[in-house]
């Protein structure tokens, strides 16, 4: 029910934001599980890890509200941090702006990660987040998101991206998974 509620407000702010673009990167893998959420996080913290280009000064409101717009889109029964206290080492979300196209989801989930490489960013073009739902050094899933007119982090298009970037990482629906039963 929660999810539910989570969904409707994050469908109203995305009325809003029609040159929103949101993709799947190759759908869930095979690894994914429906419950991976639940088990993750359920009740416990879940870490984010937000990697960027910004400058120093701009990069802790950048990383605030990167997890409160994902924390929109996943909903309330797992919260997420970028410090997280009580959470489940095996599981994590990593969020990269501006990634260059050679950066793969994969890559994001190996730790140490190696220096990123970012792709030429223009003030006045659209943001571009690339996120993936990582247990361990593999991906479950990888979301791919554009928003134009991002002005600052926190801003309406901003929440509204990463909201929708945050339903996507956690498909909850055999319309989602396909017909492959994964409970």
């Amino acid at each position: 029910m929660k999810r539910l509620a989570a969904t409707a407000a994050a469908l109203l702010v995305l009325a809003g934001c029609d040159s929103l673009t949101v993709r799947t990167v190759g759908g869930p893998t095979f690894l994914y599980k429906i419950g991976d959420l639940d088990y993750a996080g359920g009740g416990r913290e879940m870490r984010v890890v937000v990697i960027d280009n910004s400058p120093a000064a701009e990069r802790e409101a950048l990383q605030k509200a990167t997890v409160a717009g994902l924390q929109t889109g996943v909903g309330s029964g797992t919260r997420l941090s970028l410090a997280p206290q009580n959470f489940n080492r095996e599981f994590k979300i990593v969020a990269m702006f501006a990634p260059a196209a050679s950066i793969s989801g994969s890559a994001l989930c190996r730790e140490p990660l190696q220096p990123p490489t970012f792709a030429a960013r223009d003030a006045a073009s659209e943001t571009h987040v690339l996120a993936v739902f990582c247990r361990e050094k593999d991906v479950l899933t990888e979301i791919d998101g554009y928003a134009p007119g991002v002005k600052a982090p926190g801003d309406g298009r901003f929440n509204a991206l990463l909201s929708a970037v945050g339903q996507k990482l956690f498909p909850s629906r055999d319309l989602e998974l396909g017909d492959i039963d994964r409970e």
